[in-house]
């Protein structure tokens, strides 16, 4: 890179002043082109991420964040976003209205008693959270019974919430797939019988 670097050095120094400023100019010129380039490319890839559909649900998870300052509720479905509240009881349930990518809305969060301890609009990391399984539950491809069974959970097992969908929860368990409405338990403290 140097060694070109000074060739581009020493044929510009050869050149008349007229060239030397044109090549300049033409060198500012393509340098400005690729950079608004690179920033467009760069702002589309960030908008594109942030721009999920929302997917609505109606499912409960629990928190499953081992950080033990707590589990961050954002103003909207990206670390970009503020954050509106922190979720410390682990034993939190969560009630989820929509999903966004990986990020699930939530509405309301109680503790373990029923006692409100959030109740608005956040959004919470998915793999951040966490259902129990009822029985041992097929896992499936999509959210629809007809679809491929990819797995079975044991029963009470814990899986991470990758996103949601009506009833149906995506869980990663092994392997991801969509446990149907019925077969989840999003409550930390029992056994969801």
């Amino acid at each position: 890179m140097k060694n070109q670097s000074n060739a581009i050095s020493l044929a510009h120094a050869t050149l008349p002043g007229d060239k030397r400023k044109s090549l300049s100019r033409a060198t500012f010129a393509l340098l400005a082109a690729y950079a608004m380039v690179t920033i467009a490319l760069f702002l589309a890839s960030t908008a594109q991420a942030e721009e999920h559909e929302v997917i609505s649900c109606s499912v409960a998870v629990y928190p499953s964040d081992t950080d033990p300052k707590g589990t961050n509720l954002r103003a909207g479905p990206s670390s970009r976003h503020k954050i509106v509240s922190v979720i410390k009881d682990s034993d939190s349930r969560l009630e989820i209205t929509g999903s966004a990518g990986n990020w699930l809305r939530v509405r309301k969060v109680t503790e373990g008693y029923g006692a409100v301890l959030f109740a608005g609009e956040g959004w919470i990391f998915g793999p951040l959270t966490s259902v129990r399984s009822r029985g041992k539950a097929l896992l499936y491809q999509s959210a629809s019974k007809t679809s491929d069974s990819v797995g079975q959970t044991p029963d009470q097992e814990e899986a991470s919430v990758q996103s949601c969908s009506g009833g149906w929860v995506k869980v990663k368990y092994k392997v991801e797939g969509w446990l149907a409405p019925g077969a989840h338990c999003g409550n930390a403290v029992t056994t969801c019988v």
